[in-house]
C-alpha cells in the first residue's frame, strides 16, 4: 500500500456500562483532538462511542459531549464493538484517507496521542500499537505486580486496543 494523505481521524471508543469512566475518557480524547488541531493539521477528527448493551448512564454521559456520535449495539464483546465503530467510520469516508484510532472507555489518552499517531502516519506508518499504563486508582501492590508483567519497550508482547491506530485501507 502506498501511503496517502490522511484527511480524517475517527476515534473509536467501545463502551459497556462505563458510567464511572466515560467522561474522563472523552475529555482526554477531546484534549488530544485539540492538541492535534493546534499542530496545524488538516485532519478532521470524529469521535464514535460504541455503546454495547449499556444499562447504566454511559449513553447519557456521552451525549453531554456535543461532538460525540453514539452507535448502539448489543454484542457484549469489545472486539465486536470496535468492529462496529470501524465499519461506521469506513462507510462515511475513503478508507485510504481515514485513520482509525481506538481507545477504551475506561482509559484516558495523553494529550499528544493523536498528534503522535498522525506524525507516524505521515512518515508512512499503517499501524501504530502502543502501551497502556494503569491509572492512579491502583494500590501499590497491584501497580507493582502489573508493571512486573508488562515491560514497556518497543518489542513488548502486549497489544492493547486502548492504544491502537490503523489506516482504514490497512484495516480492511
Amino acid at each position: 500500500m502506498k501511503p496517502g494523505l490522511i484527511r480524517r481521524v475517527v476515534v473509536i471508543v467501545p463502551a459497556a456500562n462505563e458510567e464511572a469512566s466515560i467522561g474522563g475518557c472523552l475529555a482526554s480524547v477531546a484534549a488530544a483532538r485539540s492538541n492535534l488541531y493546534r499542530s496545524n493539521v488538516s485532519e478532521q477528527v470524529q469521535i464514535l462511542v460504541v455503546l454495547d448493551d449499556c444499562a447504566d448512564a454511559t449513553a447519557s454521559i456521552a451525549e453531554r459531549f456535543a461532538d460525540v456520535r453514539p452507535i448502539t449495539i448489543s454484542a457484549r464483546n469489545v472486539g465486536a464493538a470496535r468492529r462496529a465503530g470501524a465499519a461506521a467510520a469506513l462507510r462515511a469516508g475513503r478508507p485510504s484517507e481515514t485513520w482509525l484510532a481506538s481507545t477504551d472507555a475506561d482509559s484516558e489518552v495523553p494529550a499528544d496521542w493523536l498528534t503522535a499517531m498522525m506524525m507516524m502516519a505521515r512518515q508512512g506508518a499503517h499501524l501504530v500499537l502502543g502501551t497502556v499504563l494503569p491509572g492512579d486508582g491502583l494500590d501499590s501492590a497491584t501497580r507493582t505486580a502489573w508493571l512486573a508483567m508488562h515491560h514497556l519497550r518497543d518489542d513488548h508482547p502486549h497489544v492493547h486496543g486502548a492504544n491502537l491506530g490503523i489506516r482504514g485501507d490497512a484495516y480492511l
